[in-house]
C-alpha cells in the first residue's frame, strides 16, 4: 500500500528500504522521509531510540566450532565485504568507523536532539522464558504505542508483569 501511494505512513525499520527501492520510482523515493520514534516523557529527557544489529549472527555457547565461528565473525565485521554489505543493504553500520551510503537514515539520526541509543537484544534463555510467560510481543507493543497508549501506565503494567514472570520462571 505504501509503495502504491495508498498509505501515507509506514512503521518499519531500515531493513525495509531495499524493498522500497525495488518497488518505487526514484522520484517517489526522494520524496520519502523518516523519523525515529522516541521513548521519553518530555523534550528535556534523553531522546532514547532503539537500534538493533543489521546482521543477526551469534555463536551458541555449546558450539563445537566456536573458534572457527569467532574467526568468521571477525572476518565478516572487519573485511571489505562488511563495508560492501552495509552499502548494498543501505543500512547504518554497527561497526564504528564504517561508512555506508548517505541516506535518509543518516539524516534522521544526525538530527536527533539529546540522543541516547538503546540496543535491542534478542535475549538469552532467561529473557525468552519471561517473554513467553507474559506473551511479550515487541511488534504488538510497538503498534500499541503508536496508537497512543499512556506510556507511563503501559510501562508500569509491563514492569509488574515482568516482575511476576521473573518470580515464576526461576
Amino acid at each position: 500500500m505504501f509503495a502504491s501511494k495508498k498509505a501515507a505512513m509506514l512503521a518499519s525499520g531500515q531493513w525495509f528500504y531495499m524493498d522500497l527501492e525495488k518497488d518505487m520510482p526514484k522520484e517517489t523515493l526522494e520524496d520519502i522521509g523518516v523519523f525515529v520514534l522516541p521513548a521519553r516523557e518530555t523534550k528535556e529527557d534523553p531522546f532514547r531510540y532503539l537500534v538493533s544489529a543489521e546482521v543477526f549472527l551469534s555463536i551458541p555457547k555449546y558450539s563445537k566450532n566456536a573458534d572457527e565461528a569467532k574467526k568468521f565473525l571477525d572476518w565478516f565485521f572487519t573485511s571489505d565485504y562488511y563495508k560492501e554489505y552495509v552499502t548494498y543493504m543501505n543500512v547504518l553500520p554497527a561497526v564504528e568507523g564504517v561508512k555506508g551510503r548517505e541516506s535518509m537514515f543518516n539524516v534522521a539520526i544526525a538530527n536527533i536532539p539529546n540522543p541516547e541509543v538503546v540496543l535491542q537484544k534478542g535475549g538469552d534463555e532467561k529473557f525468552r522464558k519471561i517473554a513467553n510467560y507474559i506473551s511479550f510481543d515487541v511488534k504488538r507493543m510497538g503498534q500499541e504505542m503508536i496508537q497512543g497508549v499512556n506510556f507511563t501506565e503501559y510501562m508500569n503494567e509491563f514492569n509488574k508483569r515482568w516482575t511476576e514472570a521473573q518470580e515464576n520462571t526461576k
